[in-house]
C-alpha cells in the first residue's frame, strides 16, 4: 500500500519471510524496517508524529531504523 506523504511516497510493503527451524515464539512476527526519512529534506520534525502513527497501524513487534 502506497500512501502520500506531501509530494513524496511512502512504501509500505508486507513480506513474508520463511526461516527453517525458527523457534514458534517468533512465528507471525511482525518487524518494521524504516529508513530514508532525510529530516529536515523532505521530512519536516513537526510530521514526523504521521510516520510513527503509519508504523505503529502496522502492529510490529519490532522496529528498525536504517539508514
Amino acid at each position: 500500500m502506497l500512501f502520500n506523504f506531501h509530494l513524496h511516497k511512502v512504501e509500505i510493503t508486507h513480506p513474508s519471510i520463511l526461516i527453517p527451524d525458527l523457534p514458534d515464539e517468533f512465528n507471525n512476527y511482525r518487524i518494521a524496517q524504516i529508513s530514508d526519512f532525510h529530516l529536515g529534506t523532505w521530512l519536516k520534525s513537526r510530521d514526523m508524529h504521521l510516520i510513527v502513527e503509519l508504523v505503529n497501524l502496522q502492529k510490529p513487534d519490532l522496529i528498525t531504523i536504517t539508514g
